[in-house]
């Protein structure tokens, strides 16, 4: 399988918009943006230079179509960005179109009378004062500049605001959600978040206060902002190479519900033939009581003890050949008891050696100053240090990831072929630690270098390899 198609597995829950909605490349103009020189397969846009792009798509459309901008920015929000839907839209359905964004609405309320009552404040308003929308409701002007404060300043705004009489559908334009110069810059920024959330290539930076929108050109999936954030650019989380984001979040989840522990029930325990509670044994005699039905019967049988006697045997011993459904599921549970262990202590023993790795970066500088000053060198002859603890870091998070994609992955020869890359980056990856826990009398310069780049080569050739392996995993565990 060639690299772009296991980009495309790898990416396939995400779709990619050009300008007119189609599916193609990114519809953002490098041109017309300030982009940062390339890092890491991913070049960097401060998100203050897409609104620019953005206002012209929509002026655009607004002459093609002769709309006001207010529709247009409801229709497009509404649709997502897609350009070809709300250019057919308006042309093929427009009256349909138009209650379907809240541009209109089917029935408007009755004409106002001046004075009226604030349906929220219940203050009297006259005309002046009054905020009286295309759908018939009218407000006083500061609720309904409340009201859109509200509706953005929520964790993760739509900008989608909606009239605020109850079962009203009518969308408040962007004339009215603009009424003040916070409410502005909070609409169009979300406007532009949505707007970059419909880019397959374009990612934010989630780190809080960061404005710098991430473009990737590149094959890797974690990237590395140029506020020293590192996260998964398609799920916004903690790097998670070479496992997909589908995987981690099944992992998690089976931890969460403890998966490996219903498997402990089922290999470890049996259900009374009579009221079907589990009962664990808890002593070397089959003669069985249900502490909750009092019903007797056999262990290894499962059958009446009434039943047993010198014909099975022995009371305490049964020899019938009746094979048992219940001793299947448990061998069955047995074996994926021992599986889902053996990959959940090694996850749980990297994770733990990335948490050591992440104390020992935190004592970096004081180590490489001592170094400095114990073989007379530069602090820039002492960044080897540095080079090779956060060449660890990277390898722990990739060899505790490796856990998780190793216990959904198919048996066969691509198994076979990862665990053996897997067992290369594991090996150097240890020595590579013993080198860096070192004091700086027992530093050796060039040995270090020689591992860090020879740690670093296992680690590019196990991404690398997983690239084309990745679609051989399972869902069914």
């Amino acid at each position: 399988m060639s690299s772009s198609e296991c980009e495309e597995e790898y990416e396939e829950e995400y779709e990619e918009v050009s300008d007119d909605g189609s599916e193609g490349e990114s519809i953002l103009d490098d041109q017309a943006l300030e982009i940062a020189p390339l890092l890491n397969d991913f070049e960097f846009i401060n998100i203050h230079d897409i609104l620019p792009r953005v206002n012209r798509i929509i002026d655009e459309n607004c002459s093609i179509l002769n709309r006001s901008r207010d529709d247009l920015i409801r229709a497009l929000m509404h649709k997502n960005w897609f350009q070809d839907t709300v250019c057919n839209g308006f042309i093929e359905q427009k009256s349909k179109f138009e209650i379907e964004c809240g541009i209109s609405v089917k029935k408007k309320a009755k004409r106002i009378k001046y004075p009226f009552e604030c349906p929220i404040c219940y203050c009297p308003i006259k005309e002046s004062d009054a905020c009286v929308l295309p759908c018939g409701h009218a407000f006083c002007k500061d609720c309904i500049a409340m009201h859109c404060t509200a509706c953005l300043s929520v964790v993760h705004p739509s900008g989608i605001i909606r009239c605020p009489q109850e079962g009203c559908l009518f969308v408040l334009p962007e004339s009215v959600i603009s009424s003040s110069n916070e409410n502005r810059a909070k609409f169009e920024k979300t406007m532009t978040q949505r707007y970059i959330a419909q880019q397959k290539t374009l990612q934010f930076c989630p780190a809080p206060h960061c404005n710098w929108v991430l473009k990737k050109v590149g094959l890797k999936s974690t990237a590395s902002c140029l506020c020293g954030r590192k996260f998964c650019f398609y799920c916004g989380e903690d790097p998670h190479e070479p496992c997909p984001c589908k995987f981690v979040e099944k992992w998690n989840a089976d931890q969460k519900t403890d998966s490996t522990f219903n498997y402990w029930i089922t290999a470890y325990t049996k259900k009374c033939p009579k009221c079907n509670k589990s009962i664990e044994k808890n002593g070397g005699c089959n003669h069985m009581t249900c502490s909750m039905c009092h019903h007797e019967f056999c262990w290894i049988c499962m059958g009446p003890w009434s039943e047993h006697g010198s014909s099975t045997g022995g009371y305490y011993s049964c020899n019938r050949p009746k094979k048992n459904s219940g001793e299947d599921a448990a061998a069955t549970a047995m074996e994926r008891l021992k599986y889902a262990e053996h990959y959940l202590e090694r996850f749980q023993a990297q994770a733990q050696s990335e948490k050591f790795t992440r104390e020992e970066i935190s004592k970096l500088d004081p180590k490489m100053e001592e170094y400095k000053k114990f073989v007379n060198c530069t602090i820039e002859q002492a960044q080897f240090i540095a080079e090779a603890v956060e060449l660890l870091l990277e390898c722990r998070v990739v060899l505790k990831n490796t856990y998780i994609v190793g216990y959904y992955m198919k048996k066969g020869a691509k198994k076979d072929l990862f665990e053996f890359m897997q067992q290369d980056l594991e090996g150097s990856t240890e020595r590579l630690s013993e080198l860096t826990e070192r004091t700086v009398d027992q530093i050796e310069r060039q040995e270090t270098v020689n591992y860090t780049t020879h740690t670093r080569q296992f680690l590019n050739n196990l991404l690398e390899g997983m690239r084309e392996n990745v679609t051989d995993l399972r869902t069914d565990l």
